[in-house]
């Protein structure tokens, strides 16, 4: 993740939904929807050395962030999804960490574009 990666890429993600508001919100509340189901996931891992279990969900995760523009989060999963491959893995609770304020980022950013819909 960078700073110059935009939280929620709103044209883009309209640009490749060939400019669908409606249909952006109808895959956004399914992502949030999955993602908190992603994120007990990530949370109920038995190990905190499981990287490989860990390693899948952020691949699943990435691509739903992918599908709806929230590209921080997704470049920060990107990320976490390849050092899990790594001899020594980042610390899963500090990715944990991360992912949720990613996560909270786009949500807040995904609300303020919403209200603009109603």
């Amino acid at each position: 993740m960078t700073e110059s990666d935009p939280i929620f890429d709103i044209a883009g993600t309209l640009d490749r939904l060939g400019d669908d508001p409606e249909l952006l919100l109808e895959l956004a509340e399914l992502f949030i929807a999955e993602g908190k189901k992603d994120l007990r996931e990530f949370e109920a891992i038995p190990s905190l050395w499981n990287t490989e279990s860990f390693r899948k969900v952020a691949h699943k995760l990435k691509g739903q962030a992918g599908n709806v523009g929230a590209m921080q989060l997704f470049h920060l999963l990107l990320s976490i999804e390849n050092s899990m491959k790594l001899p020594s893995p980042p610390l899963i609770p500090t990715c944990l960490k991360d992912i949720h304020q990613a996560l909270a980022l786009f949500l807040q950013s995904f609300n303020e574009w919403r209200k603009t819909q109603e």
